[in-house]
């Protein structure tokens, strides 16, 4: 009885565990046709996150250090349920909204897109709040979806 509930245990624990990445102080380079995926939340603290890449984050982003995006670069938000993102003035190159139910709330700081915005997939919403979501010059905005939009409210 003991070893089968051993095997229970061990067969429950991808679903009770969550993968998080916590970036405190150190450098991650994401190169050209790398894809870095993180289950969990992705926190850079104080770090440095090079993009020339896809970097996909399943739960909330939050940057406190420096995120630079090289060209054709991209950030995916691909969550199940409502996502938060304080990109800490980071600017992305393309950023994907794919959250399939839920979207995408922008929290305490600004960002800046540079070539494409793109909402893909199910609820792709994106809510500023009082943040401001800067388009480059040159940035355009696709929608691959029939729900998806931008809420903007506040100041």
């Amino acid at each position: 009885m003991d070893k089968l509930l051993h095997i229970l245990i061990i067969l429950s624990l991808p679903v009770l565990l969550s993968a998080q990445l916590i970036n405190n102080n150190a450098t991650i380079v994401v190169e050209s046709g790398a894809t870095l995926l993180v289950e969990g939340s992705l926190e850079n603290i104080g770090g440095t996150i090079t993009n020339d890449g896809v970097i996909e984050v399943k739960e909330n982003l939050t940057n406190s250090g420096t995120i630079t995006s090289g060209v054709d670069s991209k950030v995916i938000f691909s969550g199940t349920a409502l996502q938060n993102m304080d990109a800490g003035g980071a600017s992305f190159y393309d950023l994907e909204i794919s959250n399939t139910n839920g979207g995408v709330n922008m929290i305490n700081t600004d960002a800046t897109v540079s070539n494409s915005l793109i909402f893909k997939n199910g609820s792709t919403n994106l809510s500023l709040g009082a943040r401001s979501l800067n388009l480059g010059t040159s940035a355009s905005w696709t929608k691959e979806t029939n729900s998806g939009h931008v809420d903007v409210t506040g100041n």
